[in-house]
C-alpha cells in the first residue's frame, strides 16, 4: 500500500509575529478616531445643513460606516494605523464580511 500523506488545511501560524495590543494603545487609538470621526462629522453636518438636508441618526450610521470600512479595507482604523495595531480574527488572518 503505498504511503499517503494526509495535508491538514493551511492555517496562519504566523502568530508570533503578532502581539496583543495594551489597554492603554487601544484607548489612544480610539482616541484618535473619536477625533477624527467629531471632526469629519461636523464638517459633513454644517455641509448638509448649509444645503437644507437633514439625515436622522447621522451621528451613528457616521460613527458605524467609519469603523466598519476602514476596518474591512485597510484591517485597522486611522487611529490604529498610527499606532501600527492591526485587527485580525482569532486565526491571525484579515477579517472580513
Amino acid at each position: 500500500m503505498p504511503n499517503q500523506q494526509t495535508q491538514s488545511p493551511s492555517i496562519n501560524t504566523n502568530h508570533t509575529a503578532y502581539k496583543k495590543a495594551s489597554f492603554l494603545e487601544r484607548f489612544v487609538a480610539f482616541l484618535i478616531d473619536l477625533i477624527i470621526v467629531l471632526v469629519l462629522y461636523y464638517i459633513l453636518s454644517a455641509l448638509l445643513e448649509s444645503l437644507h438636508i437633514q439625515i436622522p441618526f447621522m451621528n451613528y450610521i457616521f460613527a458605524s460606516l467609519y469603523g466598519t470600512i476602514f476596518v474591512w479595507i485597510k484591517g485597522a482604523t486611522p487611529g490604529k494605523m498610527l499606532l501600527k495595531l492591526k485587527v485580525v480574527s482569532s486565526k491571525y488572518e484579515p477579517v472580513g464580511f
